[in-house]
Formats: structure tokens, C-alpha cells, sequence
């Protein structure tokens, strides 16, 4: 079963490669990012590739020597393709001046390896049972750490995500503050921004105007989607369970808009979605100017599964927004909207905010949690965002903690945020 596993590999590393190389081509002709369910198909895919020499090879095929014949073909082409002996691709990459040098005598030494690679492969000899051993435990270890970075793609953002929206903040206006203490060791951001001094508090900046998935935060504008497409309305909101089992028992009755958002019902939410309809959902992120304004192959997961993704200081740039009705919409539905983020009410002014969750193996991987501060005189709010990543550990309702301490600490929120305060996702 584990035979001309050299071979297989090799052939195996190509076709990664030529999947890999693929990727980074649309990427960069299309100017834009592979979606987040391409990137997991492409995961899956190279998963599946890394199986191939586990595939029995038909024994006439190995009496007539065909894959050292392949082999043979393979080392021919390279010594066509690179002409010259090992001693003169290392004589030219010494003789190149500058910079370039070191490049050219990286060349040099990966074919020498590649060819010495091949000439092996040509001169195969059947493994014993302990090198197939060896070969199969290899390829189970590599399958392990492909599939433990799955789970984690839907949160990370690609390479064109980073460093959007540049011109958000300037050095005017920008107090950069040192939260490492303060995020208990997550790998995390702080952003707030504050109406009455016109300043903005960052703590991380290139992790705030990096662009991930906006998760359950998304829910505050789907439900103004709902609203002004005339999903709901503001006094007629109510919408029934149909029966389908869900991971918490608080999504397992009939909702409104205000029970959905406090829950963090999901298929309150994406059944807006279906309602509304691809052309009007994608109108609407334009309309707003929200993130990357994508909806992916599903419409009721793209906010889920990277499809959409907005950075952390343009989640404070859009509550802003909402908060001001500064999108022109009916003034009822924004109210509405508030009225159901709004987590507490008293003489000093109320507190707004949503959570966001996302759960792989298990285990809680990103938090969110966005929100508001009015004061006393309720003419003036505090805009802020948080978000945490981890292995572990990292919840909504621990973006929230940090968020209650952060704000305590600048002075911004007297009482912290406490989970118990907030939704699970």
C-alpha cells in the first residue's frame, strides 16, 4: 500500500504547489480575496491530495518500471530546463553582484536537492515494514496539522483584508494606548471613538483596521435590512419557531426583534436574509459602505463564513453612523434597532452593545463585542469595538469583560460589562 511512496510524494507536492500558485494568481489578477467557503474547499482539496500515496498502484505498473521511467523523464527536463552541472549553478550564483546573489544561489542549491531527489526516486527499492510505517505515520502527522487549521479560516483574514480603511483615523486625532494587560493575553484590539473630544483611542492598530468576519455584530444592521425592506417592523417584529433543534434553548421558542437580538438568535436573522434576497442584501452593504461589502454563496451564512468582513474601526465608524442616522433612513427603524442593542438604562447615560462568537472543535476562537456609551446629557456618545482571538477561550462575553474594564479605565463607563449581561454568541 506504501509503495513508490517517494514518488507519490513528489507528485503530491506538485499538485499543492500548482493549487497554492493557482490561488495567488486569481488573488492578484482579480485584485480581490478568495472567498472564505474557496478557501476551505482549496484546504480540503489539498487534504485530499495528500492521501495519493495511500493508493495501491497496480503491481504490472511496478514490474514495468514506469515510475522510475517518470522519474528518469523528470530529472531529464530539469537538467534541460536549468543546463549546466550543480558546480556551474553555484559558480553563476557566486558571480551574480548585489542582493540578488543569495536568491540565485538558493536556485542553485533547491535543484541540486530536487535532482538528488529524483535520482533516488529512479533507483527505488521496495520499502520495508518499518519505513512504510514510518511513511504512513508521516503523512497522518501532516493530514493532523492541516486539518487543526481548518476550523480557524472563517475568522482569519486574507492578505488583502489587512490595513483597510487607512484613512479612518489620523495622527490628529489618535491616542495610541498600551492594553496588553489589559486583554489577559489575547491577541486582541481596542478602538474608541469619542464624539465630544472628536478623538480616537486605539490600542493595536494594525489588528483595528485589519478586516474579519463580523460574525453576530452583523445582526444589528440585518436588522435594519429587515426593517427597511418591510420584513418586520418595528411594532411587528414576531416571527415563529418551526420546530428545528439549535444548541440553546433560548433559540427554541418564537422571537421578536428585541428577544432575537438579545439571544442572538441565528435563524431569526437569517431568515431576514432569505426574506430579503441576495440583490437587496447586497444593496444594502453598499448603501451603508460595510466592509468589504461581499455576500458569499449563501446568503444566510456570509456573515459566518468570511464571506463579508469589515474591520474593527469600521465597526466604530458604522454605529457612528447608525447612531446618527447618518445613513438617511426612517428614523423608527434606527430607534428601533438601538432599542434592542440597548443592554442598560440609568441617570448617567445607557449602554449599548452586541456580541459576536466563533466556535471551532468546540472551542470559542474570536469574540466581538461592539458598542455605545451615552451620557448623562444624552447629546454625546462613545463608539467602541473589541475583538480577542485564541485557541481558546475567546467568547463574546469575554470581549465584553475587557470591554467593561477598558472603558472603566479611561473613565468612559463607571460599572464593567459582565457576561451576564450579554448574549453567548
Amino acid at each position: 500500500m506504501f509503495q513508490i511512496v517517494g514518488f507519490r510524494f513528489l507528485i503530491c507536492n506538485l499538485l499543492i504547489a500548482g493549487m497554492i500558485g493557482t490561488v495567488m494568481l486569481i488573488q492578484r489578477c482579480a485584485h480581490t480575496s478568495i472567498s472564505g467557503r474557496t478557501r476551505y474547499f482549496m484546504w480540503k482539496l489539498m487534504l485530499g491530495v495528500l492521501f495519493i500515496p495511500f493508493i495501491p498502484v497496480p503491481a504490472k505498473w511496478i514490474k514495468a518500471g514506469l515510475p522510475a521511467r517518470m522519474a528518469q523523464v523528470l530529472q531529464a527536463l530539469l537538467t534541460g530546463l536549468f543546463s549546466g552541472s550543480d558546480n556551474s549553478s553555484d559558480t553563476a550564483a557566486a558571480g551574480v553582484s548585489g542582493s540578488t546573489a543569495p536568491f540565485t544561489a538558493g536556485i542553485g542549491a533547491g535543484i541540486k536537492e530536487m535532482r538528488k531527489r529524483i535520482e533516488n526516486i529512479a533507483g527505488y527499492r521496495p520499502s520495508t515494514r518499518r519505513q512504510k510505517m514510518k511513511n504512513g505515520v508521516l503523512i497522518l502527522m501532516t493530514a493532523a496539522v492541516l486539518l487543526s487549521g481548518i476550523p480557524a479560516l472563517p475568522v482569519f483574514a486574507g492578505t488583502d483584508d489587512v490595513q483597510a480603511g487607512q484613512d479612518i483615523f489620523s495622527d490628529d486625532n489618535v491616542r495610541y494606548i498600551d492594553l496588553s494587560e489589559e486583554m489577559y493575553g489575547y491577541e486582541g484590539t481596542f478602538v474608541l471613538y469619542d464624539e465630544a473630544s472628536d478623538e480616537w483611542i486605539v490600542y493595536n492598530e494594525e489588528n483595528a483596521m485589519t478586516r474579519i468576519s463580523p460574525l453576530s455584530t452583523w445582526k444589528i444592521y440585518d436588522a435594519l435590512l429587515g426593517l427597511e425592506c418591510g420584513v418586520i417592523a418595528p411594532d411587528d417584529s414576531a416571527r415563529q419557531w418551526n420546530g428545528e433543534p439549535w444548541p440553546f434553548d433560548t433559540w427554541e421558542r418564537d422571537q421578536d426583534l428585541d428577544s432575537a437580538m438579545e439571544d442572538s438568535v441565528n435563524w431569526y436573522f437569517q431568515s431576514l436574509d432569505r426574506e430579503a434576497g441576495r440583490a437587496k442584501i447586497s444593496t444594502f452593504l453598499a448603501q451603508i459602505g460595510y466592509g468589504n461589502e461581499t455576500v458569499g454563496a449563501g446568503i444566510t451564512d456570509y456573515w459566518l463564513d468570511s464571506s463579508l468582513k469589515v474591520s474593527p474601526a469600521e465597526q466604530v465608524v458604522q454605529l457612528k453612523k447608525l447612531f446618527r442616522n447618518e445613513y438617511g433612513f426612517r428614523q423608527e427603524n434606527v430607534d428601533a434597532v438601538k432599542n434592542a442593542i440597548c443592554l442598560s438604562s440609568a441617570p448617567e447615560g445607557k449602554f449599548y452593545g452586541k456580541t459576536g462568537t466563533a466556535r471551532a472543535d468546540g472551542e470559542d476562537v474570536n469574540g466581538w463585542f461592539i458598542g455605545a456609551v451615552e451620557n448623562a446629557r444624552g447629546d454625546s456618545y462613545s463608539y467602541f469595538a473589541v475583538n480577542i482571538q485564541a485557541n481558546t477561550g475567546a467568547s463574546g462575553s469575554r470581549a465584553a469583560e475587557i470591554a467593561g474594564d477598558v472603558l472603566a479605565y479611561l473613565g468612559v463607563c463607571q460599572r464593567p460589562v459582565t457576561p451576564s449581561t450579554v448574549s453567548v454568541t
